[in-house]
């Protein structure tokens, strides 16, 4: 029997055949495409594509207008660090690297005044032209700003700095002998208070009241550049010397009223020397002032040692010295410059001058402390040399010291240790109560004295053996006819006179005769004339 197996299509791929079956049939069609199966792996990248065109180029950015500038900076500033008077201008102008033009500015800054104050100032006002300003400080003291500059693009800094300062004035009278003077001043000028007077009585340079010989007005402070003075006469009101004086702001400056080598009253002004001086130091500084009339260049020493060299008569020193106490107790001055000083100022026995005023003041040193200042001048009182010792930092008060020195050895001295010159009593008429003076003269003679420029200096001591020694009144008379009146004794009981001039005979012939004469002024009490010691030096070349 013919088996028929009838298979559906989707499963004739699986029909199973005996071994009977015949030989296999020819394939049917393809059947439908499967579903597509997952993706593979993502192959390898491909090789870049050429380059694509540049695009436009962008818009400029906001900081392009600084690029390529160079920074500003401020390189000086003309002004920096000004010394003015108050009320004064200080211009400033500012040196600029980079762009000067279109520069804006601002300041910051303190001022502090001469008292520590500390306040806020006025900024400085633009000038005409870029970059300069001008400021005025209103009072005596520092301001200190910070300038800040800007173009816009960058800012530069810097510090700049004003100081506003008094001039100062002290005015010294030591010609011996002169009569007191008023300095009448017109300008801006504050009292000058005199020492000596009452210690602190005030003397105006606008008013009328004397400076006496020997006293010294405290430093005062003055404002202006420029300062016309005359100096007067207090008890004759003659103009004695008309002085223009000019100031700098920050500057101390001494007026000094002595005899010249004419001899005649004259006003010595001279600024302070300047240096670094540490007033907290334990030294004293001191400077030096030459005018000592007729007398030549001049060494200081400090222990023989030259501290001041070849000061010309009418100069200052122009260096400062610092020297410790109490080595520098001993000042020699060398007038002839031999290395060996002719004067020795003891400073340690100095005496407050005037004395009348200052009898607490009896050496140096309980007025001149480690740290003080002190100008010394040299000068010829009555013939004899001094110092005068300017304190100026005790209390701002210029204190004056008079030191005194055992004068050099004389070029001629003539002495009769036996003279025993009677000299004749007065007499008195009677009837008409006319005195007629007792009279006697004494000729001695100087020969060889090698004062080739004539007397420089003159002493005399005579001794007394007189019942009323005020009676008697002494006249000395020069080989070229120059008669002086020397004076009369101190007092009625007196056994010496002594006098002692540099001025009244300067000049005059020294070889030859002079006369001594003495004359009794009053009856009834008589004398003589002991001894007689008489000296001369010869004016300098």
């Amino acid at each position: 029997m013919r088996l028929i197996s009838v298979v559906s299509r989707s499963a004739a791929l699986a029909l199973a055949v005996s071994a009977c079956e015949g030989p296999e049939g020819p394939a049917g069609p393809a059947g439908p495409a499967g579903e597509a199966g997952a993706a593979g792996e993502t192959g390898p990248a491909g090789e870049a594509g050429a380059a694509g065109e540049t695009g436009p180029a962008g818009e400029a950015g906001e900081d392009a207008a600084c690029a390529g500038r160079e920074a500003l900076a401020i390189t000086s500033v003309d002004g920096d660090g000004a010394v003015v008077f108050p009320g004064e201008t200080a211009e400033l102008a500012f040196n600029i690297a980079g762009n000067p033009d279109d520069v804006s500015w601002q300041f910051v800054g303190t001022a502090q005044s001469a008292d520590g104050t500390v306040s806020l100032p006025q900024s400085p006002e633009a000038g005409t032209d870029a970059n300069t300003f001008s400021f005025v400080p209103d009072e005596a003291g520092t301001t200190s700003f910070i300038a800040i500059a800007t173009d816009g693009c960058t800012v530069a800094t810097t510090r700049v700095s004003v100081t506003a300062a008094l001039a100062r004035l002290s005015v010294t009278h030591i010609a011996a002998g002169a009569d007191p003077v008023s300095l009448s001043v017109r300008g801006n000028v504050v009292a000058l208070p005199i020492v000596g007077a009452g210690m602190f009585g005030g003397l105006a340079l606008n008013e009328t009241d004397a400076l006496a010989y020997g006293q010294t007005t405290t430093f005062a402070g003055l404002d202006v550049r420029e300062l016309e003075v005359d100096v007067v006469d207090a008890g004759s009101e003659a103009v004695l010397d008309s002085l223009t004086l000019s100031f700098s702001p920050g500057k101390s400056y001494l007026a000094v009223g002595h005899f010249d080598a004419n001899g005649e009253l004259a006003f010595h002004f001279s600024e302070e020397p300047s240096g670094d001086f540490d007033g907290s130091s334990s030294q004293v500084q001191y400077g030096f002032l030459h005018l000592a009339g007729g007398v030549g260049e001049v060494d200081v020493l400090v222990a023989d040692q030259s501290v001041f060299s070849n000061v010309a008569y009418g100069k200052r020193a122009s260096e400062l010295v610092v020297l410790t106490p109490p080595a520098d107790a001993v000042l020699g001055v060398d007038a002839n410059n031999d290395g060996t000083p002719e004067f020795r100022f003891d400073t340690a026995k100095a005496t407050a001058f005037p004395a009348e005023e200052f009898a607490q003041a009896t050496e140096l040193g309980k007025w001149v402390y480690p740290g003080d200042r002190v100008t010394v001048v040299a000068y010829l009182a009555d013939g004899a040399p001094v110092l005068h010792a300017i304190n100026h930092d005790q209390g701002g008060v210029a204190y004056p010291l008079r030191i005194t020195a055992e004068p050099p050895p004389a070029d001629v001295t003539v002495e009769d240790a036996e003279l025993n010159l009677s000299v004749p009593d007065a007499i008195s008429d009677e009837e008409t109560f006319e005195t007629t003076n007792g009279s006697v003269s004494h000729a001695f003679v100087v020969a060889d004295s090698g004062c080739a420029a004539g007397v420089g200096r003159v002493s005399l001591e005579l001794g007394l053996d007189h019942a009323w020694s005020t009676d008697l009144e002494f006249f000395l008379t020069s080989p070229d006819g120059v008669e002086v009146t020397l004076g009369q004794p101190s007092n009625r009981t007196a056994t010496s006179f002594s006098y002692d001039s540099a001025s009244d005979f300067a000049g005059v012939t020294a070889d030859g005769e002079w006369t001594l004469r003495a004359e009794d002024t009053s009856a009834q009490d008589s004398g003589s004339i002991t001894t007689l010691s008489f000296n001369l030096w010869c004016a300098a070349e």
